[in-house]
């Protein structure tokens, strides 16, 4: 009767009552990855109340697989509910088994990721990558990535919060200004310039060749997350020192950003001799 949105994740809300239902501006549960043409994820939606919503999805193509109803009864789609579409019916105490597709606008032109508060009405509590606390920590810097939402076509439903974050994980921007120095005859320092803002790690690869297919060593180091002032850190300084190079021997060095999405371009450096 609550008619919101939530996970199967028991939770308590301000009245005291047992409840799934989450705040709008609560942290996103439901993040898919840009993944192309063909990527497509299956999602189980179960309706535990009374009232039929129309659920509609920004960004995804979705198609009704089956309803499974209360008794456990599997039906298959209405003839009128056959192919891709944007919204779909969620009847009482029936589950909906959806294939759901993202399609990613193309533009000609780079579209930097959302890193906000939770709540834009307040200030941050907390860096990006802090953590959501309600009690310590309820309004940190959030990466949203590329935002969108699915709610329920309602109005008063939707008005009523019956609608949810829905994050599309794209592909982080490659870094630039890759630049080895050797700090002493056992030790490289790799900088290069962070340009995006939805990294979760960078790859740092070693080789002994320029094509990368001799003596490969692989390097993972954390996100740069930058500052209230710089959220993400996109334009700043991320370094790594690799202290397991031989003195005389000519290194090369590459760098990928990674996130769940997928993986950005190398950049590489010129070759370095310790």
């Amino acid at each position: 009767m609550t008619a919101r949105l939530g996970t199967n994740k028991l939770r308590i809300n301000n009245q005291g009552i047992d409840t799934f239902a989450w705040d709008f501006i609560e942290p996103p549960t439901e993040s898919i990855p840009e993944s192309g043409a063909n990527g497509t994820q299956i999602w189980f939606v179960a309706h535990g109340g009374i009232d039929a919503h129309p659920i509609h999805f920004h960004l995804l193509n979705v198609q009704v697989i089956n309803r499974v109803d209360a008794a456990g009864v599997i039906k298959p789609p209405d003839p009128n509910e056959m192919g891709w579409k944007e919204t779909v019916r969620m009847n009482p105490f029936e589950n909906v088994i959806l294939a759901v597709r993202p399609i990613k606008p193309t533009v000609p032109f780079k579209v930097p990721t959302s890193v906000r508060p939770l709540d834009v009405t307040q200030p941050p509590t907390g860096l990006l990558g802090s953590g959501y606390n309600k009690t310590t920590n309820p309004n940190p810097l959030w990466d949203f990535d590329w935002q969108y939402v699915w709610h329920c076509h309602i109005l008063g439903h939707e008005e009523n919060d019956m609608m949810r974050p829905l994050i599309l994980r794209t592909k982080p921007f490659a870094p630039t200004n890759a630049v080895a120095t050797a700090d002493s005859p056992t030790s490289v320092n790799l900088t290069w310039r962070d340009a995006s803002r939805n990294e979760t790690k960078f790859i740092v690869e070693r080789a002994t060749n320029a094509a990368f297919t001799q003596n490969l060593s692989k390097f993972t180091t954390g996100p740069h997350n930058g500052t209230f002032v710089n959220p993400g850190g996109i334009g700043g300084t991320a370094t790594y020192t690799d202290t397991t190079v031989t003195s005389g021997v000519t290194y090369y060095y590459r760098v990928s950003a990674r996130n769940s999405a997928s993986a950005s371009a190398w950049v590489i450096a010129a070759p370095v001799t310790p």
